[in-house]
């Protein structure tokens, strides 16, 4: 059973007005990369049974994989569609057994296996861990149903925010409604769908797709804005929302920035956090969006003063992959219910999905 929506994509054209970009007159060349060989260990991580059983199995199987993943202070914090463990650098599980998330959310379960009374599913976690405070964040969103499984026109975002370094710990817990049915765009009740976190010194940030709860046509991107130190303090902070109308083609995925250990945020114009997306429109992009929150040390404050900028800058061209990847013969255990050929592999598309900020 799939209760969890895969990642949504828009409408591949628009007729919104362009914006006039400020572009450098030619990309520079990347620096070279080094050839000294690295390191590479890893150990295996939360499975699909993992997660499936977790809560005395009052779980959905649910596909695709979706992975968060935060490492710091010696521990690796790992959650996959609905289910959490959390590890040792060097593999060791640290849990007596892999958490659901509706445990660690504190909600009801996804499902009752004995009454079929459906509860809250989650989908899309991310999870960081913020050196800087030393705390970790994890998030993951939902869309509301009622006992029988239908969905309902709500949506809701939780964020659980470490109250220590140790994510063995306690934490507390946020939850924040994302309907926003009255928002003037006029798309009515939405989700937040692939939401993703980042961080600078002072401030937590989220950039998700808005989609119809029901109908599923995209809306527009938004960002939401959060004081860092009110999450961590407990307090109730003020969330402040940007909602980013599909019209120039860069609203789509706007993916925050980190700011890796040993580096420093942005601090100048009163901190700023950068966000980057690429440009969803015609299959072939040379360009990519880079977005400033600008002052956002303001987000402590009862009323922020923030502003949003957009400047387009030039890349070299990137096609969305519109067919899909032919897979190489290999080891086929299940390969009786293949018949000929191997299946094709989706081959995603071009959103940004990684954003770093080091100095």
């Amino acid at each position: 059973v799939k209760e969890a929506d895969e990642d949504l994509l828009p409408p591949r054209a628009h007729t919104g007005r362009g914006i006039s970009p400020r572009m450098p007159s030619s990309p520079r060349a990347a620096a070279a990369v080094s050839s000294a060989p690295l390191d590479f260990r890893g150990f295996t991580g939360l499975n699909h049974l993992d997660q499936r059983n977790a809560r005395n199995g009052n779980q959905f199987s649910l596909e695709p994989p979706d992975q968060a993943l935060a490492v710091g202070n010696g521990f690796v914090l790992e959650a996959v569609n609905e289910g959490l463990n959390i590890y040792s650098t060097g593999g060791f599980q640290l849990l007596p057994r892999p958490l659901a998330l509706t445990e660690f959310f504190g909600t009801s379960a996804a499902i009752n296996r004995s009454s079929g009374r459906r509860g809250v599913s989650f989908s899309d976690p991310v999870a960081l861990y913020d050196s800087e405070t030393q705390r970790w964040f994890v998030l993951a969103f939902t869309q509301l149903n009622d006992t029988s499984g239908n969905p309902k026109p709500q949506s809701r975002i939780y964020l659980a925010v470490s109250s220590t370094s140790d994510p063995r710990g306690a934490y507390t817990i946020y939850v924040l409604n994302t309907t926003d049915a009255n928002d003037p765009d006029g798309g009515g009740a939405r989700i937040p769908d692939f939401p993703h976190i980042g961080i600078d010194r002072h401030g937590f940030y989220i950039g998700a797709n808005e989609f119809n709860a029901i109908s599923r046509s995209f809306i527009g991107g938004a960002i939401f804005a959060i004081s860092k130190q009110a999450l961590i303090s407990g307090s109730s902070p003020t969330v402040t929302r940007f909602a980013l109308p599909f019209r120039t083609g860069y609203e789509f995925t706007v993916f925050p920035a980190n700011t890796p250990p040993g580096t420093k945020p942005f601090l100048s114009q009163g901190g700023v956090e950068f966000f980057v997306s690429s440009r969803f429109v015609n299959d072939t992009e040379t360009s990519l969006g880079v977005w400033a929150l600008l002052n956002t040390k303001s987000l402590d404050k009862e009323t922020p003063s923030l502003q949003l900028q957009l400047v387009p800058v030039n890349t070299q061209a990137y096609n969305f992959p519109s067919q899909p990847s032919e897979q190489k013969e290999g080891f086929r255990p299940l390969g009786a219910l293949v018949n000929g050929a191997l299946p094709t592999i989706d081959s995603g598309d071009f959103r940004v999905l990684s954003v770093v900020y080091a100095s």
